[in-house]
């Protein structure tokens, strides 16, 4: 009687295996550990590198503040402060400081910006 028994466990077992609903919650299980994986690698490098990438940001607004020739005898500095990109300085026109805005979104997209530029004529 026991060895019936046992062979009936066995067949029950593999016959819950074959169902669908016992291999979702471990596939579920797998793939949010090897997703969490590679979330920590990547956010371990970012928050390794959050030095070197505002310096980056920066320069690359003042870059391309520099290099837009509606901008010519515009004086904007660029600086950071708290996660935010600061624009400070003068311009001539409404339209240049508009530019100055526009220039710096394109670099730093959804970054804070606070646009402290002056119009001076």
């Amino acid at each position: 009687m026991k060895e019936n028994r046992g062979k009936s466990i066995a067949r029950n077992w593999r016959m819950n295996l074959k169902k669908p609903i016992t291999w979702a919650p471990l596939a579920l299980i797998v793939s949010l550990a090897l997703a969490g994986c590679g979330k920590s690698n990547s956010a371990n490098q970012e928050v390794g590198n959050a030095p070197q990438a505002t310096t980056n940001l920066q320069q690359q607004v003042t870059q391309a503040l520099t290099a837009d020739k509606t901008l010519k005898g515009a004086k904007i500095t660029v600086s950071l402060q708290n996660g935010s990109v600061i624009l400070d300085g003068t311009v001539k026109t409404i339209d240049q400081k508009n530019q100055a805005e526009n220039d710096a979104r394109k670099i730093i997209g959804n970054v804070g910006l606070m646009d402290n530029i002056e119009i001076s004529p």
